[in-house]
Parts: structure tokens; sequence; C-alpha cells
């Protein structure tokens, strides 16, 4: 009788040590698979912010260049324009 009691408490004990095992098991995959989540939404987000960021900068560049080249064009015909007012203005008198 005792022989059948002990067997069975051994059994019991092996039952319960799996169970912790695979329940040690389940709780370590859970962990790595948020932290890896985790991590990928993080790294996506930094990529997008970072993206957003260089598009910002690129349209700013170019809105600086157009600024620019419209600046030098105005420039450029009013001194056209200033010139032949005084190239006209000097051969009429």
């Amino acid at each position: 009788m005792k022989t059948a009691e002990i067997s069975i408490l051994r059994c019991r004990q092996e039952i319960d040590i799996r169970t912790h095992a695979a329940a040690a098991v389940v709780v370590v995959v859970v962990v790595v698979v948020v932290v890896v989540v985790v991590v990928v939404v993080v790294v996506v987000v930094v990529v997008l912010v970072v993206v957003v960021v260089i598009i910002v900068v690129v349209i700013m560049v170019l809105v600086l260049v157009i600024v620019a080249v419209v600046v030098v064009v105005v420039t450029v015909v009013m001194i056209c324009i200033e010139y032949r007012v005084l190239h006209t203005n000097q051969s009429t008198l």
C-alpha cells in the first residue's frame, strides 16, 4: 500500500514539475514575444519620424531654393528695367 502511495506521490510531483516547467517556458516565450514586438514598434516609429524629418527638410530646402531663384530673377529684371530707363533717358538728352 505504501509503495502504491509513494509511486502516486512521485507521479504527482513529476506532473507538478512538468507543469511548472511548461508554465515557465510559456512565460518566457510570451515575454520574448512582447519585447520583440515593442522593439519592432519602436524601430518603425523612429524610422517613420526620421523619414518625416527628412521630407520636411527637403521641402524646406526646395522652398528656399525657389525663393532664392525668384529673388535673383526679380533682381535681374529690375536691373534690366533700370538700365533701359537710364539708357533711354540718356539717349533722349
